[in-house]
């Protein structure tokens, strides 16, 4: 009975309707194809299921999809969820919901990090919580981001950053505007805190209109296993270009307050990064030591540290790897009082042969102090080279390629 209590106090929350109201030509249906073009009234129970299905291990979140169809015009729609309940417990503000939107990205989008000439394609892996976050002009195939001033054109916003100007997100899932037609897919993500009883646990999606008359649902089951997952073997890190202070390859744009590093730091965590990278210039020794307190904070793992802030890119100026040497020499001394074990410096990004092997000579120099080496390139011929040069290869070669061990 409780249960029940409490679905319809949500309900109420979401749309002041009765439970009864038809799909009224919108329909939400888990496990559809994004892609498919059909309408309302086509949607029948077998290819519209009512339940989204989730499974995770403890202390992992689970993820899944569902689409709303619309056969009208509606600007009001609310998308809101339920808590969990299953196992003698309720558990609140353990789902995520998220608009999925399509957006331009280049012609090479999830094929290499190569640049590939061709038109952009529209992706669907932008997760956001205000529907109109982000807007695509399907004639000049452009992005155009909701800023504190407007919308810009993707390509003006650093300078618009640089100059103060702000671009986020939402706090909460926006209200939805549909055209007659559209499908909307929607993310949804699954969080159990850590001690829940493996189990079955089950919650709702609410989907209403006020001005539709529209109220619906669809059902989430969440299975818990009993099991927790070991540590990956694979470190999954990014490219975080943010820091505390300017210099060496930050710019002005990368600038954070400590706040909104930390609460990037989590986010990142939350989305499976183990190991993000760090730029903060090595000489700005009290900010390296703040990120690697935010980051243990974060949950992150601070045994590696790849650090760009230091490099190899003036491998020719031995005056200043003389500095260098000293500063990441009293680097690490100090990062190893912090738990760190090892630190990684960044070599030539994606380098040609001649400035590839001309950074032997002071790679070597740098891990006889203890120091460690990480690179990117994309070129299967150098991986030869690298052999026996280098700790780490940030592999850029695309999969369909393949190279002799």
């Amino acid at each position: 009975m409780a249960r029940i209590n409490i679905e319809i106090l949500l309900l109420v929350a979401c749309c002041v309707l009765p439970a009864s109201v038809g799909a009224n030509g919108i329909r939400a249906c888990a496990n559809v194809a994004m892609n498919n073009k059909i309408s309302v009234n086509e949607l029948g129970e077998k290819n519209c299921p009512k339940y989204i299905e989730i499974e995770l291990a403890s202390r992992e979140s689970g993820a899944a999809s569902f689409v709303i169809f619309s056969d009208i015009d509606a600007d009001d729609v609310v998308i809101s969820s339920s808590g969990l309940i299953g196992e003698g417990s309720e558990y609140k503000d353990v789902i995520s919901l998220k608009y999925i939107k399509r957006w331009y990205r280049g012609h090479d989008a999830n094929k290499t990090i190569r640049f590939v000439s061709g038109s952009p394609i529209l992706v669907p892996d932008l997760l956001v919580k205000d529907d109109n976050f982000i807007k695509v002009d399907l004639v000049k195939n452009k992005n155009y981001i909701k800023t504190n001033e407007g919308y810009l054109e993707a390509s003006d916003l650093d300078g618009y950053i640089k100059l103060g100007g702000g671009v986020s997100d939402a706090n909460r899932l926006s209200l939805a505007k549909f055209d007659r037609g559209e499908a909307k897919p929607i993310w949804i993500s699954a969080m159990l805190p850590e001690g829940a009883k493996p189990g079955e646990y089950e919650g709702k999606v609410y989907i209403c209109s006020q001005k539709k008359k529209i109220n619906q649902s669809l059902g989430v089951k969440v299975r818990l296993l009993p099991v927790r997952l070991v540590a990956p073997l694979i470190e999954y890190s990014i490219y975080y270009r943010s820091v505390l202070s300017l210099g060496s390859v930050a710019v002005p744009s990368d600038l954070r307050k400590k706040r909104v590093m930390l609460e990037e730091l989590k986010d990142m965590k939350a989305h499976g990064v183990s190991n993000p990278t760090i730029y903060e210039p090595i000489n700005s020794v009290s900010s390296l030591d703040e990120i690697v307190a935010m980051r243990k904070e974060a949950g992150l793992d601070n045994s590696n540290l790849y650090l760009l802030g230091a490099n190899t890119q003036d491998y020719k100026n031995l005056l200043k790897n003389d500095k260098t040497e000293k500063l990441i020499t009293g680097l690490k001394s100090r990062l190893q009082n912090n738990g760190v074990h090892n630190l990684f410096i960044y070599g030539i990004d994606e380098a040609e042969m001649e400035d590839l092997k001309g950074q032997f000579a002071l790679w070597e120099r740098y891990r006889k102090v203890g120091v460690k080496i990480f690179t990117a390139t994309w070129q299967p011929n150098l991986y030869t080279y690298l052999a026996g040069n280098i700790d780490v290869v940030i592999n850029g070669i695309p999969g369909n390629i393949y190279v002799n061990d």
